[in-house]
Parts: C-alpha cells; sequence; structure tokens
C-alpha cells in the first residue's frame, strides 16, 4: 500500500502546471536589459531549485529597488558599449555594400569613387580578384598600390577615348582632335587651393607621370568638380576625360595647364607606388622637398646635377695635380 501511495503522490508531481521562467537571453534586435518570458514544461524539484535563485538577495540592491533595477544597473555599461559596436557595425556594413559593386561604380560619367576617405589616405579594399597590391595600369603604365579600378573595368571606360601621355599633351593640345574624347593620367605631386578675385575658391593640382625627366601639369578644379574633389590628397593617382586647356605662362615649369569644371571628368585610379620626396638636403640644411620616383632615384634631378658637377670639379682638381707631378718627376 505505501508503494502504491508513493507511487500516485509521484505522478501528481509531474503533473504540475507550466511555469513562466523568465530568460536572460536577449534577441538580436531588443536592447540590453530587456527580460523576455516563455513556457517551459518544469518538474517541481528543478522548479523549486530555479525559484530558490530568483529569491536569493540581489548582489547590487539592497532592498530598496527591485530585480529590474538589477537588470538596468547590469547592463548600462553593456548598453554604451552596444551603442557603440551597432555604430561601427553599421559602417562597416556599408562599407561591405558599397566595395561589393565597387570597380563597376567608378566611371567617368557614373558615380563616382566617394573622395571622403581619400583625404588622408587611400580606402582599403578587400581583398578580391580584382584587387592587387601593386597593379600597372595598361594605358599609362603608372603603378598603383591598391587600385580602385581594375583592368578591365578601366579598359572598358577607355573604349573609344584616346589615352595623350605627357610627352604627347602638348601636341595634342595644339593639333589634336577636339571633338574626339581622350585621357590624361598622372599622379597628384602637390595642390594648393586659392581664392579667385571673384571670392570663389579653386583648387590647382600638379600632375606628374613619374616618367624621366619628371614633366609637370597643371590642373585647376572649378567649380563642381572644386567642391566634390578640393580633398583629394596627394599620391593619387587620377585619370582626367576631356580637360580644357588653358593658356599656360612662359615662366611656368609646367608643359601644360587644364581646367576642369564637372568632377565626372574625373576618376580615382588608386595610390601611387613610386611617388616619393628627395632625400637630400638644402644648402640651409632643411630637407628638400623636391618629388622624385623613388623607384628610379631616391634624389632629384637639382641635387644629382649637383653631386654630379662635385664629383667632375674633384677629377679636374685631381687631373691637374697629376699633370703637375708628371712636369715636376720630368
Amino acid at each position: 500500500m505505501d508503494f502504491e501511495n508513493d507511487l500516485e503522490e509521484l505522478s501528481k508531481l509531474f503533473e504540475s502546471d507550466t511555469l513562466e521562467e523568465p530568460s536572460n537571453v536577449h534577441e538580436p534586435c531588443d536592447q540590453p536589459g530587456t527580460v523576455h518570458s516563455k513556457k517551459v514544461n518544469k518538474t517541481p524539484a528543478k522548479s523549486i531549485i530555479e525559484n530558490s535563485k530568483f529569491h536569493t538577495k540581489s548582489e547590487i540592491h539592497n532592498g530598496d529597488t527591485d530585480s529590474s533595477d538589477d537588470e538596468d544597473n547590469k547592463y548600462t555599461e553593456n548598453q554604451t558599449y552596444t551603442e557603440a559596436g551597432r555604430t561601427i557595425k553599421n559602417v562597416l556594413k556599408k562599407q561591405s555594400n558599397s566595395s561589393t559593386n565597387y570597380f563597376e561604380s567608378t566611371s567617368w560619367k557614373t558615380k563616382k569613387t566617394t573622395l571622403a576617405s581619400l583625404s588622408s589616405s587611400p580606402p582599403v579594399l578587400p581583398k578580391t580578384a580584382a584587387t592587387k597590391d601593386i597593379y600597372s595600369d595598361p594605358f599609362f603604365g603608372i603603378r598603383i598600390i591598391n587600385p580602385l579600378v581594375s583592368s578591365q573595368v578601366l579598359q572598358e571606360r577607355m573604349v573609344g577615348k584616346t589615352p595623350v601621355t605627357f610627352s604627347k599633351l602638348v601636341k595634342h593640345i595644339q593639333t589634336g582632335e577636339k571633338s574626339s574624347d581622350w585621357v590624361l593620367a598622372g599622379v597628384i605631386v602637390s595642390k594648393f587651393i586659392k581664392t579667385s578675385q571673384k571670392g570663389n575658391p579653386y583648387a590647382c593640382w600638379t600632375l606628374s607621370d613619374l616618367r624621366e625627366g619628371l614633366t609637370t601639369v597643371s590642373v585647376f578644379l572649378f567649380g563642381k568638380a572644386y567642391k566634390e574633389l578640393w580633398k583629394t590628397s596627394t599620391h593619387i593617382v587620377v585619370g582626367i576625360l576631356n580637360a580644357t586647356p588653358l593658356d599656360n605662362k612662359e615662366s611656368s615649369r609646367d608643359i601644360a595647364a587644364l581646367s576642369v569644371l564637372n568632377p565626372d571628368q574625373i576618376m580615382i585610379w588608386g595610390q601611387s607606388k613610386d611617388l616619393g620626396v628627395c632625400k637630400a638636403r638644402k644648402k640651409n640644411g632643411e630637407p628638400c622637398t623636391s618629388f622624385v620616383n623613388k623607384n628610379q632615384c631616391e634624389f632629384c634631378v637639382y641635387h644629382v646635377k649637383q653631386e654630379y658637377r662635385k664629383f667632375t670639379g674633384r677629377a679636374e682638381l685631381q687631373a691637374s695635380w697629376g699633370g703637375g707631378l708628371n712636369e715636376l718627376k720630368n
């Protein structure tokens, strides 16, 4: 009889009602500290054990507050970090979405590359089949780090356009077909911003192809081109479509002067691999600021010629001293 009574009592225990269990597991879309309730079947023994946990003394409040205050206090710091993390996540998501079609969206006449990050340093793109550490464009041979335009896309954009190198630029301006599309590409080696007499700001880039002679071209940005591209930094490689020739001063070191009004005429290709600064020092001891192609020589033309003169001067001096000694011997 006792055994049957025990079985009956045990069966009654297992027929207990459904209990509400507070859950501290947060759904991804909810704020930290939110408590959810979900129905689960609990045995009386387990319910007693877990209910005893809920009635233990709070580690945070001293009786003047309830358990909800515990949750708020407990997750205050987590809320701060979650907001920051959410912001970073959104930024990374936007970058990821924009980089998906990054190569396809960069064009002379369509949506261009965002230039905010190029003001200080070029953006770092995810490693893809179209992204290489070092890349030479197929038309001008300029070496680029982390290119923003793939070779395939560039070849597509260049269809029907004439690539004009620095060595052929002057002749093209004088005798070239004005009705046909043409493209000039170079590295921004220096830049400055000024204000016109009418009070309108404009920018001037000095471009070079970094080839022998280190010839330069001035490119003036006016109007909308200035507003959208004035933050573009040096070391950036650009391709310019149908720039307007300007009268170049005879005293200018640049072989030509060009102007751009529409930002769609300029395509950002990436960062130059070879642009550097001369490692020599001026007579006053200050570092030389002349640009160089560091892949060819780490010193500018002026300091190379200066060293050559010193070397030839020593050679002539040695020759003269050598002749004098021969005469003394005779």
